[in-house]
């Protein structure tokens, strides 16, 4: 997901965290807690093994209000609609067309008996 994201959505600046890994940390932090505001996430990461859930050299410092607000600017300023259309449906077919194909065949071989 964050090299889906990252590969679409520019980074503006100089981010210290990229959009992709933003969005991964207010996944999680969502999974969390659900009624905690954004600006609280360094609250709920501090005490969580950040570089394994979030990505090496993140700090829970680093994904403060600015950072993770940004990320949803560029997210909005890209377009949610397109990023999933573009990125993640394209990715969800990828992965399903061996599958696809695999269904096709043996659709093939019961109509031929």
């Amino acid at each position: 997901m964050v090299e889906i994201i990252d590969s679409r959505v520019k980074n503006h600046g100089n981010r210290e965290v990229s959009v992709g890994h933003c969005v991964k940390a207010m996944i999680i932090n969502g999974l969390g807690f659900t009624t905690r505001v954004l600006y609280l996430t360094p609250n709920f990461f501090k005490d969580k093994p950040i570089d394994l859930l979030v990505g090496q050299g993140i700090t829970a410092e680093s994904l403060n209000k600015d950072s993770l607000s940004s990320a949803l600017d560029a997210l909005y300023e890209y377009g949610l609609s397109k990023l999933f259309m573009k990125g993640f449906l394209i990715k969800c077919l990828t992965f399903l067309k061996p599958q696809l194909i695999l269904l096709s065949c043996l659709e093939r071989v019961q109509f031929e008996r």
